[in-house]
């Protein structure tokens, strides 16, 4: 049971990582994110409260990857294979004021 919960929160941030790729923080609503995933937007209530909580979901798996790809680095094995997570997790960082408001605290 514990493993599908996991699953489906994973589903709802990767449609909001989706999204994010064409859409600004505004411009997604859990209406466009339960688009394109197999929720209604009131089933996302179940698991995130609001927008802000599934960008910041967003945000901390970004930034584990980021720290496991600097821990790579130190130990000597980059991860060139991974696709930049700093990368991606700077630009989600920087992309709006909102957005900049939340990864800073």
């Amino acid at each position: 049971m514990l493993y599908l919960r996991v699953r489906q929160r994973e589903e709802i941030i990767n449609a909001c990582e989706q999204l994010y790729r064409t859409m600004n923080f505004r411009e997604i609503t859990l209406k466009e994110i339960g688009s394109i995933t197999s929720f209604s937007r009131p089933t996302i209530y179940n698991y995130f409260q609001t927008k802000e909580e599934i960008f910041l979901a967003l945000f901390r798996r970004e930034y584990d990857r980021w720290n496991e790809d600097l821990a790579a680095i130190l130990d000597g094995d980059p991860p060139l294979a991974r696709g930049g997570s700093f990368m991606k997790y700077t630009k989600l960082c920087n992309s709006d004021i909102t957005v900049s408001r939340i990864c800073m605290g």
